[in-house]
């Protein structure tokens, strides 16, 4: 389940126009986001739910955005958060 902090997070994110653009600032609020989900444990990163708000989220914020460009880029971006949060689980750090 996705906390009431990490949807926060996930929508300051995806809420940008870019935020699939891999620009800086993109990145800065996703790995700002991971920090969140890592704060409430790495080990636990509901990754089903991550992609259930992202993808509501996307939708709300960006309804002209075609649904399978959305959907692709989530699911990359899903991908690269497992493997952060795989491994900060993995070297049992407490923060990003």
């Amino acid at each position: 389940m996705i906390s009431t902090n990490l949807h926060a997070a996930i929508e300051k994110w995806i809420k940008a126009g870019t935020w699939h653009a891999n620009h800086p600032s993109d990145d800065e609020r996703f790995y700002d986001m991971l920090s969140v989900a890592e704060s409430e444990g790495a080990g636990n990163f509901d990754t089903e739910g991550f992609i259930d708000v992202a993808s509501a989220l996307a939708q709300k914020h960006h309804p002209r955005m075609n649904k399978d460009f959305l959907s692709d880029n989530i699911r990359e971006k899903v991908l690269q958060a497992e493997a952060i949060m795989a491994y900060l689980f993995y070297k049992g750090r407490q923060q990003i």
